[in-house]
């Protein structure tokens, strides 16, 4: 008789992906630790050529759920809607869940074979047998139409209307371009009128360009406006 042999490939997915991060840093599996391996999830997706088609939808959605608990830790001020609050403790809670599960199957993997499964004294073992001698065609007629009763059917779904994507490489271009033109100016003129989404891609541009070394940054205090000024030294300098 065959040996039974359990395979799994190396690649299993986003949660697999956030999971191994988190233990590869010994954090604890909370909002904290998510915004700390954000940069590292969006690092390995990027490099991943070729992702399988029926999860990519899964790994944006996770990437978007990270990058949004990184923008709340660095904008405190950040306020979220219930929806956006949802999906980040579902995020943790699936993740939790995902640990337990991977966990079990590792322990099921390290005891497999070493025991025999063994039944519960008074177990009733029957054999199960289909005898179509004893079915009637009434039954066949009844049994046909439940099961084309319980098809599918098709429905229209309600439309909705979708925000317009707010591209982070079109906002850096723009931003360097604003920022020639005028040499200080704050982060609160820059998002005057922004949504929400707007101004967390303001912020994420702002980053971006601060790491080029073309402008430097300065706070005057905590929450305070973040004001932005041209460095035509060329060496990147932060403020307090």
């Amino acid at each position: 008789m065959p040996q039974f042999t359990v395979q799994t490939s190396h690649f299993e997915g986003p949660l697999d992906l956030l999971l191994s991060l988190i233990q590869g840093r010994k954090l604890y599996i909370n909002e904290l630790s998510l915004s700390e391996v954000t940069d590292d999830y969006l690092q390995y997706i990027s490099n991943t050529e070729k992702m399988p088609i029926g999860e990519t939808a899964q790994f944006v959605l996770v990437a978007a759920t990270l990058l949004l608990i990184k923008s709340r830790s660095l904008l405190p001020s950040l306020e979220l809607t219930q929806e956006e609050e949802e999906s980040i403790e579902e995020l943790e809670r699936r993740l939790a869940q995902y640990k337990l599960v991977k966990q079990a199957a590792k322990n099921i993997s390290n005891i497999w074979g070493s025991a025999p499964l063994v039944l519960s004294k008074g177990a009733s073992i029957s054999n199960e047998k289909f005898l179509p001698g004893e079915t009637k065609l009434s039954q066949v007629i009844a049994a046909a139409k439940t099961l084309v009763e319980a098809l599918p059917t098709m429905a229209f779904k309600e439309t909705a209307n979708i925000a317009p994507v707010v591209s982070l490489e079109e906002m850096i271009e723009n931003l360097s371009k604003r920022f020639v033109q005028a040499a200080r100016t704050s982060f609160g003129s820059l998002t005057a009128g922004a949504s929400k989404e707007e101004v967390v891609v303001h912020f994420l541009a702002l980053l971006e360009i601060l790491k080029g070394g073309s402008i430097f940054a300065s706070q005057s205090g905590t929450f305070g406006d973040i004001m932005v000024e041209s460095d035509n030294v060329g060496t990147p300098r932060y403020g307090d």
